[in-house]
């Protein structure tokens, strides 16, 4: 049992297709397809505007369907709105109306009570109004008069003995301010002694802290100081030499 040939001859694909010849026109070509009749830019901007004006005929076709249907109730819902709408112009010209003549009524009733810087023009405007203006000058001097009569009683109670007695509680008063000013004036001398006391004992103990502190940095503030001097002599004799070294 020997392999099996898988071996084939080669065959030129150009040559097969010379051999075959011409094929038959069965569809258009590619050079058909490229050379087809298309539009200019011209055109396609014109077809797309016309598009956009008119819109899909569909649409158009269903909303006049739509309105046909509705018209009744648009027409209803219309009539109700404006309706409703006059309603409301009416209701807020009566509330406008009202609210002017409550103002008219406010101001007559201030000029009525002010008589003396009213005018004769509006006092004479309703019979109402100087009605008022009457009563109310009759009790202006029923006031004046019960005003005198108060002042009068405040005079006498004044000048009656029952001042002196008045006075004589003012002197109690302030005696008793007093004493009261002497016990806080003790109690603060008090609290004063016990904190000296507290301060004493614990005035030893700072005392030699200080001073060993105060010890402690003298002797450092000393040791800066030599450091300084000692340091500014040696500036000077190197700025000594460096001109005598520039002279010679």
């Amino acid at each position: 049992m020997g392999k099996r040939d898988t071996r084939f001859s080669y065959v030129n694909p150009i040559a097969m297709a010379r051999a075959r010849g011409p094929r038959s026109n069965d569809g258009p070509t590619i050079q058909d397809y490229l050379s087809r009749p298309r539009p200019s830019w011209e055109e396609l901007k014109q077809l797309k505007e016309q598009k956009s004006k008119k819109g899909s005929s569909s649409l158009a076709a269903w909303e006049e369907q739509m309105n046909e249907k509705f018209k009744e109730d648009l027409k209803k819902h219309r009539d109700k709105v404006q309706a409703s709408q006059e309603g409301q112009g009416s209701r807020s010209s009566s509330q406008s109306h009202k609210k002017k003549k409550e103002k008219k009524k406010s101001k007559k009733k201030k000029k009525a009570r002010s008589p003396s810087h009213s005018s004769p023009s509006s006092c004479d405007s309703s019979p109402d109004s100087d009605s008022e203006v009457e009563e109310e000058k009759r009790e202006q001097p029923q006031r004046r008069h019960k005003k005198k009569r108060k002042k009068e009683k405040k005079k006498k109670h004044r000048s009656e003995p029952g001042t002196d007695d008045s006075s004589d509680d003012n002197d109690n008063d302030k005696a008793s301010d007093s004493s009261r000013s002497d016990k806080k004036s003790k109690k603060r001398k008090r609290k004063w002694t016990k904190t000296s006391e507290g301060s004493e004992n614990e005035s030893d103990t700072d005392r030699s802290s200080r001073e060993l502190a105060s010890a402690s940095s003298s002797s450092r503030h000393k040791k800066k100081r030599k450091r300084d001097k000692h340091k500014k002599g040696k500036r000077r004799r190197e700025d000594k030499n460096n001109d005598i070294s520039d002279a010679d």
